[in-house]
Parts: structure tokens; sequence; C-alpha cells
């Protein structure tokens, strides 16, 4: 119809981000090598604020997007989804752009091979943004589009590697069979653990409603949450013990029964070897119970039989053999959430602090279910406050 819809300054991509979403919105977003990437406050109801653009052009990737997804997995709320524009250099030879009447949906000769090369730098990225490295993408100067940093290719696969059909399967827990704790940061230097204590410059204030902790930090102070603190840390622990096979289980002197439901028995004793991983050595036993003879070696919040009884009640509400790694996720989560201090626990104040620390060199900053560990309360807001 010949009318203007959307014009914007063309004073480079930042600006234009400024003037399409708001100042908010750019402040949230981190500039890496491939685009840009909303942090943890920046959740969506929808997918409708991913935005792809393949060689330049914009158009959308079922497995680019499930890419970006799995890369925010345990940093979102549950049903939320992120703010990411993400810009890819690919070979056209490996690119089908006729999926679509549109031509505005693609698909790749190695989708496989995409969503591995997706996945690994969206999550180096992400690393470095957990552990406070990255500068928001606000940086005071606006920078124009020439001088952003080159955008990495994807470089097609050579004819002496390995070949992948479209028709792999995608194999999401072997990304993190092993976690690496040194990641890359978005100059290429290597990022390592923080090793050092995290209190040598902060002060541990100490603990309100039995529930919180308090940090006075140089100009600001920081909220924790205690329980989604420690299941943070739990979760990292089991599921790099439960992925490299380093489950210790202790043998129980006397034995633990365990009263479940039919179904719920019926799927443990199906699905032993699902136990025997996670640490749990289990027998049947008259009518509907069970007895647990040897258990993970782990400092429980909760008893052993209140998490068994936790698992029991997951895989017999699932199809474990069509939802195996999801359901050893779910697992994992469990644990974790059940091990962990709870609202209301008394816990020593040197404890807390160490539980911090431990944290800060973890760097992971969301619970495994997504939610933000750390609420932060600048100086400058506190006079705002008081009119000071």
């Amino acid at each position: 119809d010949n009318k203007v819809k959307i014009k914007t300054s063309g004073r480079g991509i930042e600006n234009t981000i400024a003037e399409l979403f708001g100042v908010n919105i750019l402040k949230s977003l981190n500039k890496f090598n491939m685009g840009f990437l909303g942090d943890t406050s920046l959740q969506k109801s929808t997918k409708d604020y991913i935005f792809t653009y393949f060689n330049g052009r914009f158009a959308k990737s079922n497995i680019v997007d499930k890419a970006i997804l799995d890369s925010y997995y345990t940093r979102l709320e549950k049903g939320k989804y992120p703010f990411v524009i993400l810009f890819l250099e690919v070979d056209p030879k490996s690119i089908d752009v006729n999926v679509h009447p549109s031509k505005k949906v693609v698909k790749f000769t190695s989708e496989p091979f995409m969503y591995r090369f997706v996945r690994s730098e969206l999550s180096k990225a992400l690393d470095a943004i957990d552990r406070k490295l990255v500068t928001s993408a606000m940086s005071g100067e606006v920078i124009d589009v020439k001088k952003l940093d080159p955008i990495k290719p994807v470089k097609p696969l050579s004819s002496s590697s390995k070949s992948f059909t479209s028709n792999e399967k995608i194999h999401e827990a072997e990304e993190f069979k092993k976690p690496q704790d040194s990641m890359k940061g978005l100059d290429n230097k290597k990022i390592e653990p923080n090793t050092e204590d995290y209190f040598a410059e902060n002060r541990f204030v100490g603990q309100i409603f039995r529930s919180f902790s308090i940090v006075e930090c140089k100009d600001r102070i920081e909220l924790y949450d205690n329980h989604i603190v420690q299941e943070r840390i739990l979760y990292e622990e089991i599921k790099e013990k439960y992925y490299n096979n380093n489950i210790v289980k202790q043998n129980l002197l006397v034995p633990i029964k365990i009263a479940l439901l039919s179904k719920e028995k019926d799927a443990v004793l199906s699905n032993l070897d699902f136990f025997n991983n996670f640490g749990f050595e289990v027998d049947d036993f008259e009518g509907k119970d069970i007895v647990l003879r040897a258990v993970p070696l782990f400092s429980f919040y909760d008893s052993y039989a209140n998490i068994f009884k936790d698992l029991a009640e997951l895989i017999s509400n699932e199809n474990i053999k069509e939802r195996i790694k999801d359901i050893r996720e779910e697992a994992i989560i469990t644990m974790s959430c059940r091990q962990s201090i709870k609202a209301g626990d008394a816990v020593k104040d040197e404890e807390m602090k160490s539980i911090i620390n431990k944290l800060h060199k973890i760097g992971k900053y969301t619970c495994p279910h997504g939610r933000n560990i750390i609420v932060e309360l600048s100086k400058s807001y506190l006079y705002k406050m008081f009119k000071r």
C-alpha cells in the first residue's frame, strides 16, 4: 500500500535494536561474535523474539531454534523463551531455501552438525555471561554495525569429515556428558572458574526469614535464595557424577523399607538399572514394599525414602523407553531439589558462606528450573528510594 510501516535511522545495529525494541531491551542484551543474546531477565512467552539471519537474510530453521533453546536450558523458567538475534554465514550449497514458498524457512544438508555448532557457540557465550565476564550490549557509546566483531562462519564439512544424514538423531545428553569447567569467552580468551574467595572483598551480612542470605558488595547488595543456591550446586555435582559413572554408593547396615503404589513398584522393578545408575540398590519385598540396600553418597537434607519415592513416582508416570534422556535429567533435578536446604531450615552463617562461595566457583546463576538465584540492589537505587 506504499505506506512506511517502520523506519530506522540506519546508524548501526545497536541503534536499530534500541529503536525497534527500546533501550531497556538493548541493555539486557549481550553482544558476542554471532549476534546478541538476552540475559535471564529477558524472558518471553513466545518464540517470536528469536531472530535468525542466514547470509544476511532473515529466515527460520527448526534445528537452529532447537539449538538456541537447548543452550538456554536451566537458564529460563519453564514455558519461557529467550531474546536472541543470531547471524550465521553458511555455504550456500549446504542450505535448502525451498522448504517453504515464502523462502523464509531453511534446512541444512547436515542438520546435526549445525545443531552442535550453534549450541556449542551459544553455550560458551552464555557461560561467559553467567560468569559476568561479558559486558552489556549498551556500552554508553553506540557502536556502528561495521565495527562489530565479524560473525563466525559455519564451515561446511569436508569430504574427509564424518558425514551426517538428515535422519541422524541428535543426542542432546552428550552435550553435557562431560561438563567442561573452562570455557572460551567472546574474545577467545580462556575462562577459568573463579577459584578465589568471594568474601575476600565482599561481606556476608546475614540471613533473613531463614530463607535468604544478604551479601554486601562494593556498589550493591545481593540477595540469595538459600534453597536454589544449593540446588544449583548439587545439580552440577550430580549431573557430572552421573554422566561420568562416578556416583558412589554406600551400603546400609539396616535396609530401608518403602511402601509404594502398585504401579510405582512395577515401574521400579522394571527399571532397576535406572535406579542402580543413580546409586540406589533395590530389592523386592512383600506386597507393595521394596527395600533399599544401598544409597548414593550425598549430603541429603531430606530422607532417602522421600527422594526414592519422588523418583519412583516420576518413572511410573512416564514412558521411560521413549523419554529416557528427559527422565534422567528430571531425576537429576529431583534429587538436587530434594537434597537442598528448604525454606525455614536453620543454617549456620559459615555454612551458607561456604555454599555461596562454591556457587561463584561454579559460575551458574539460575536454578535448574530457570529461576534467578541472585537479586541485586545497587547502592544508587537504594539512595534513590530514600531520596538521597
